[in-house]
């Protein structure tokens, strides 16, 4: 693993989540880097970006908590170093993500990103940590 590959593929992944996350749909990611990747690609487009970490990073004190997230649709993104489901979510399968973006650097495939869609209700409110 090249942790060079963290760098590249933000703007493909945010194009993504722009056109899949639902009107008044929450972005959500499991780990804190990713929360401010997607949280600086999408600055200014519309959709809120909230971490569902375990314990409290940088990013829970930097930035603000998305607001209430278990009333609303949540487009939860994860990858292959980061690919646990949001905390908070109950048991049972995973929904089938809508949608997985292929990141390539010199045409070799570097990182995939899986984006899927939760219903309104199915992550909680609070992350537990």
């Amino acid at each position: 693993y090249d942790i060079t590959n963290e760098l590249y593929g933000w703007e493909e992944v945010a194009a993504a989540v722009r056109r899949r996350v639902p009107q008044d749909g929450v972005v959500v990611a499991g780990h804190y880097t990713m929360c401010a990747q997607l949280d600086w690609n999408l600055r200014g487009s519309g959709p809120a970006v909230d971490c569902r970490t375990r314990e409290t990073t940088d990013f829970d004190l930097w930035r603000p908590a998305a607001g209430p997230v278990f009333e609303r649709p949540v487009l939860f993104v994860s990858d292959e170093r980061f690919p646990d489901r949001p905390p908070g979510v109950g048991g049972g399968p995973a929904p089938v993500p809508v949608e997985q973006v292929t990141i390539e650097r010199g045409g070799v495939p570097v990182r995939r990103f899986l984006l899927t869609a939760y219903p309104p209700g199915a992550v909680s409110t609070k992350a537990p940590r």
